[in-house]
């Protein structure tokens, strides 16, 4: 299923591996329908939207003996390591000769080899790098949509360097600056008005909703026509960067001093990996894609959480404080309904409020269809942001 240009990357990597691969269009509202006819109501809203997806598939008549809906999965204590379950509850309900592969981190490890995870990280960096590439060109273009035609051609190359990738070692990294390069020389070539300035708005939240146009109401296209301009926070890359050290606090904890080492040797390389990435963008992207640093992210969240909360929780929040003292004039959290990882988030979000003078934050929820109250969640946060953007402008 398509999850922003995420699944570019793994489809690469699978072909790599000599498979035939698939990326379903972007989900819509007949999506959300179909979810919703094979959900209770009870699971988190992404789940819903996933599994219309995989239903769309099935109905299309195209699906053939073995065949596989492939979406990644995870151990994190939350709904996810069940979405896989119940896309095998629905399979069968709907008779379909199709397999369900939802692999967490160890067994994509398994599957792709060490070089094949690094790779998978370097490409999904890639994505999160040119999602906030286009969010820093998107409010300029000349030809509405321009952007958005110019990203979709740097996914698709991306995936074709995955699938031909001819490292195997650290090389790799070249070849995926490289693609690095050429995508900057695409968004170059796109006409761009003269630049105005404009509020800057920091979005985090769940891993889909805060990044998936169908999973948050098209937020990012609300935001900029109400004139922000956005900064998205990363999906799949920095994570892993936030996680590796977590981990490895963990398993000393419980005296797994070698597994330690291979954390936190995974954690310098990751950082290596991204050094390189952020070295072939434009110049002035590069300080809206060098994150915060892990131990950063965990001392921001430290004073709402405890050191052992999920790091999905610690990641929202760190994001949040990190966004605040970064310079930007609100903050929205954007997660699906019945998300448990958003409601912990959000229970925060008054003290990150008073404890970063009165900055603008906001958690908003995501379901199918929002009514009335949340467009006006929304607007009245953006008023809220536009008075701190000029008051702050004429203090300057």
């Amino acid at each position: 299923p398509g999850f922003e240009g995420h699944s570019h990357v793994f489809a690469g990597l699978l072909r790599s591996k000599g498979l035939e691969v698939e990326v379903l269009g972007p989900p819509d509202e007949e999506s959300a329908r179909l979810g919703e006819e094979f959900s209770s109501g009870r699971e988190c809203h992404p789940y819903s939207l996933l599994a219309g997806e995989m239903v769309r598939l099935v109905r299309s008549g195209r699906v053939r003996d073995g065949d596989a809906f492939m979406a990644p999965g995870t151990r994190l204590p939350c709904l996810l390591p069940q979405y896989g379950d119940g896309w095998r509850m629905v399979r069968d309900q709907l008779g379909a000769p199709l397999e369900i592969w939802d692999p967490h981190v160890a067994e994509m490890k398994e599957f792709l080899g060490l070089h094949g995870v690094g790779c998978l990280y370097g490409g999904l960096t890639v994505v999160d790098q040119l999602i906030i590439a286009a969010c820093r060109r998107r409010p300029w273009e000349v030809v509405p949509g321009s952007v958005d035609l110019a990203i979709e051609d740097c996914y698709k190359d991306l995936e074709d360097t995955l699938a031909r990738r001819r490292a195997k070692g650290y090389e790799v990294v070249e070849e995926l600056t490289e693609c690095v390069r050429r995508s900057m020389a695409r968004l170059g070539r796109v006409p761009l008005g003269p630049e105005s300035p404009r509020p800057l708005v920091g979005v985090t939240g769940d891993l889909y909703t805060r990044i998936n146009a169908i999973g948050n109401g098209g937020l990012f296209a609300r935001l900029e026509s109400l004139g922000c301009t956005v900064w998205p926070s990363p999906f799949f890359g920095a994570t892993a960067d936030f996680e590796a050290p977590q981990n490895a606090r963990r398993k000393a904890a419980r005296g797994e001093g070698l597994d330690v080492c291979k954390e936190y040797a995974l954690a310098i390389l990751q950082l290596g990996f991204r050094e390189s990435l952020i070295s072939a963008l434009d110049e002035d992207l590069r300080p809206y894609c060098e994150e915060p640093s892990s131990a950063e992210l965990q001392s921001a969240a430290q004073a709402f959480f405890g050191a052992d909360t999920n790091h999905l929780v610690r990641g929202i929040v760190g994001k949040m404080v990190t966004f605040a003292r970064r310079g930007v004039h609100g903050v929205i959290s954007a997660a699906g309904l019945n998300c448990m990882v958003g409601v912990s988030a959000a229970a925060t979000v008054p003290a990150i409020r008073s404890a970063n003078n009165g900055i603008p934050v906001v958690a908003l929820f995501y379901g199918s269809h929002e009514g009335p109250s949340h467009r006006i969640a929304l607007e009245t946060f953006v008023h809220q942001v536009h008075e701190r953007f000029h008051r702050l402008s004429r203090a300057d």
